[in-house]
């Protein structure tokens, strides 16, 4: 039986004037009081508010996020903080004891959930950007909110702040003043959030007060302004082609909560088809703005570039563009001081956006798709997030290329992303029916489904209330793929040879960077003389990365007709080439990969029409499986990593025996014969079993890694450091991996601690004694872009050259956790520790033309 709560007596700590209940210091001496802060974050939300009027944002920032904005800092009032606050400009009150911890925003929640409601009380406690835990117990009776005098007294300000903006009264109890629709209330606490933000970053003395042009030049100065959308304009007028049958069921205007899935085989024109919706939403005030959401930061970034030539189509703005958001695309942000401090450059007019935790409130973003799900996992800051997607037009491009756990992510995030009032976009050439359905949150389909279910190409169209649209179309002219599946290794290196020879443009995709390491070898070794050879991986430096994928798209892109004229070429890589570059390649080689990766990876054939193909080519791929095929029974766990076995068996089932596939045509029924479920016997079954407990779990993981309200993952006070990514996870990996960091040997001489010799840059890095501002965030960024991801298991010890010298630039990490390396390299290529000495087996080696790799002699 549960017993009824004891009343305490509680001590009655002194009281102050209301004058005297700061909310803040300023310049070492008072600053503004709590009522004048919170009427100014009510002022500054108000602000937002007329910005985006009559976008779906607008309705983030009335009703109760007004009385959020008004009361949530009501913690303040508090004995506790005001004799913390009184002590630091050198006045002891005596109101409680010193030196003690307060918690203002927890005590908010206690003060609130009594008038406000459970919700509201949640919100208010959560305005840093972390969940508070309040327990039943916990309300304002609480001695540390001050007993009955400083509940008079509080009230008593909260009040007088809630009559001077013209706001009604609140109730003893809880009411529809403050009533908060659950699925919408992050993005309303995340609206408030940015509006004490904003307030906070004006300067207030004690006793002054901001006028309204103060707060409207803050709000605007920080990047928020109205969108100048140019009116009507056709679908020529932008791109410079008309256009084709998908494009044209998407000249047409959405609405908020809209889910639309494209699904068009590879270089059909999805990209410019949902940007196209999306400047119809932008143009009827029906969206505020767009967030183009890619799997990987090379296709982010390619993306960026073309988003950015459509917003300059668009909009009256000139200086409108897209800002890059991914885990490293601060590299490349304007910023005048490292992105761990809370402050700017005015150089753009985005620059307050450049901030991990604020790039998603820029109108206009291109990149990952993880920095989107973190508003649905246990990160700090989630709500922030929330609300810098809420009322967008959001494309999420590629959504085949996800696990299970970020699947899982992956849909929650579109369900959230309706209640934000978003207008969602998915698109990808290689879906089945029930991944359609999935993503637009559909029941899954039923065993006698309709053919027209089945039809591809297709775009499809739920409405905000669930309603679905159908709309199949024509796509391009049918043609044939020439396919030969082979065990033999050596026949494909005979292939390439002979078609390079030839003047062909050669593509050759493995599923693991040290397979791509080793064929680029052996074809190194008998390339055919006057062609060219290239690798393409993830254990380069970033630097050599990005120059080095920027020649191979120019060469092998839509631009490289004379280019490629001139000699025949083998660029051998991994998955990175399948998924959004325009590559065009005359004959493909491919290692055996589940049915939708192996279309993606056919779509880089042939695509497009105009480019000249040597005599005799013909649109060819080679699949190089595995002997083990034949007996399943053999196959072990991890065999054909990264990818599941049970889907690689079903997928070499399909494709053995044919010579050939159509495409578009048989894009779907493919996909369908390997992904319909069935029942297995034998080996397979043992197989499935395993694929489907896998999944369970990634599912499991994904589930208990989301929540709004629950405690975050990442408790580091600052998530913008420099090389600190956030814990929660929006990938799930065999692997774990960290950064390494390359120097020539000994440093040439020089002291670690003042200069650091990159063998992938010219200069030195040179490391200020007194990092700050533009010098600290040249070196971070310096440094950043040399550095290596490896596989944890594969990089050498942090004891082996501790680098707590570089933690005044990037994160180090602390105990077991060190996502940072380093090493010296040799004039041979191999790895030394910090004394120059080799590692036992397995031994490191970096080399120009492979990049890292590990060799156990």
């Amino acid at each position: 039986m549960k017993m009824p709560k004891q009343a305490l007596t509680v001590k009655e700590a002194p009281l102050i004037p209301p004058e005297e209940v700061l909310a803040k210091t300023c310049g070492g001496g008072k600053g503004c009081v709590v009522a004048t802060h919170l009427r100014l974050c009510a002022r500054v939300l108000r602000e937002l508010r007329r910005i985006f009027a009559g976008t779906p944002r607008e309705m983030f920032l009335t009703g109760p996020a007004e009385y959020l904005a008004a009361l949530h800092d009501a913690g303040k009032i508090t004995p506790g903080f005001q004799q913390m606050i009184h002590d630091a400009v050198g006045e002891d009150l005596a109101l409680a004891p010193r030196g003690g911890e307060v918690n203002h925003a927890e005590l908010s929640g206690w003060i609130l959930r009594r008038r406000c409601g459970e919700l509201f009380a949640k919100l208010a406690a959560a305005h840093h950007g972390i969940k508070q835990t309040l327990d039943e117990r916990d309300d304002e009776s609480s001695e540390k909110c001050g007993g009955s005098g400083w509940s008079s007294l509080r009230w008593q300000i909260l009040g007088g702040v809630l009559d001077s903006l013209g706001l009604a009264p609140l109730p003893s109890a809880p009411s529809r003043l403050t009533e908060l629709d659950e699925e919408q209330a992050p993005a309303i606490c995340g609206g408030v959030i940015i509006a004490d933000w904003l307030s906070s970053g004006i300067e207030l003395p004690w006793g002054c007060d901001a006028d309204d042009e103060q707060v409207r030049k803050k709000v605007r100065s920080s990047g928020f302004m109205p969108l100048r959308v140019r009116k009507n304009l056709r679908f020529e007028e932008i791109f410079g082609f008309s256009p084709n049958a998908l494009q044209q069921l998407c000249l047409r205007r959405g609405v908020p909560g809209e889910i639309d899935v494209i699904e068009s085989e590879m270089g059909s024109g999805k990209t410019e088809a949902a940007l196209y919706l999306a400047y119809k939403m932008l143009e009827s005030g029906s969206a505020n703005g767009i967030y183009f959401a890619l799997p990987t930061q090379l296709t982010s970034e390619k993306i960026h570039a073309r988003l950015n030539d459509f917003l300059g189509k668009i909009l009256e703005d000139d200086r409108a563009e897209a800002l890059l958001i991914h885990g490293d695309s601060w590299l490349d942000w304007e910023l005048a001081v490292p992105p761990q401090e809370d402050f700017y450059s005015s150089q753009r007019p985005d620059s307050w956006f450049q901030s991990k935790k604020r790039a998603l409130l820029a109108p206009f973003g291109a990149g990952t798709v993880d920095q989107a799900l973190l508003a649905v996992l246990n990160a700090r800051h989630n709500t922030v997030r929330s609300f810098g997607l809420s009322g967008k037009v959001v494309i999420v491009d590629e959504c085949h290329s996800y696990d299970s756990y970020t699947g899982s992510l992956l849909k929650e995030l579109i369900r959230q992303l309706r209640e934000l009032r978003c207008t969602v976009i998915v698109l990808s050439a290689t879906l089945t029916e029930r991944a359609r359905r999935e993503f637009s949150l559909q029941e899954p389909p039923l065993p006698s489904a309709s053919a027209v279910f089945q039809a591809y190409p297709l775009v499809s169209r739920t409405s905000p209330g669930g309603g679905e649209e159908l709309q199949p179309f024509a796509g391009s002219a049918p043609r044939r793929v020439k396919i030969s599946l082979t065990s033999d290794e050596s026949e494909p290196f005979q292939a390439a040879w002979e078609r390079a020879a030839a003047g062909e443009q050669v593509l050759w995709i493995e599923n693991t960077v040290k397979r791509a390491q080793e064929v680029f070898r052996q074809i190194s070794v008998e390339l055919p003389p006057g062609c060219e050879t290239g690798l393409i991986h993830s254990r380069f430096p970033r630097c050599v990365r990005s120059s080095n994928e920027d020649r191979w798209v120019e060469l092998l892109g839509k631009r490289g007709g004379e280019e490629r004229t001139k000699c025949g070429r083998i660029l051998v890589g991994t998955q990175v080439l399948e998924q959004s570059v325009d590559i065009d390649a005359d004959f493909l080689i491919t290692r055996l990969a589940p049915m939708d990766m192996l279309l993606q990876r056919t779509g880089r054939l042939w695509r497009h029409g105009s480019l000249p193909r040597p005599q005799g080519a013909e649109r060819a791929v080679m699949i190089l499986t595995d002997p083990l095929l034949e007996e399943p029974e053999k196959i072990e766990e991890g065999t054909f990593l990264p990818y599941e076995a049970y889907q690689i068996c079903r997928t070499w089932e399909v494709l053995r025996g044919r010579d050939s596939i159509e495409l578009p045509g048989e894009i779907r029924p493919l996909l369908e014969s390997v992904y319909a479920e069935r029942l297995e016997d034998g080996p397979l079954a043992a197989l499935q079993e395993k694929m489907n407990s896998h999944i369970k779990i990634l599912e499991g993981q994904a589930e208990r890694a989301q929540g709004i309200w629950a405690q975050p993952c990442d408790d580091t006070p600052d998530d913008d450091r420099p090389g600190n990514y956030d814990s929660a996870k929006t990938r799930i990996s065999d692997w774990l991996s960290v950064q390494l960091l390359l120097l020539r040997k000994n440093n040439g001489g020089r002291p670690l601690e003042k200069a650091l010799l990159s063998p992938f840059a010219e200069a030195p890095i040179i490391l200020p004694q007194d990092p700050h501002g533009a010098e600290k965030i040249a070196a971070a960024r310096a440094i950043m872009r040399t550095l290596i991801t490896v596989p944890e298991e594969a990089a050498p010890s942090y004891d082996s050259f501790p680098l707590d010298f570089l933690a005044p630039f990037l994160y180090v990490g602390e105990g077991k956790n060190r996502p940072l390396r380093a090493a010296f390299l040799d004039d041979d290529g191999s790895l030394l520790d910090r004394s120059s000495r080799l590692w036992e087996a397995p031994r490191r080696f970096y080399r120009e033309e492979l990049g890292f790799f590990t060799e156990e002699k």
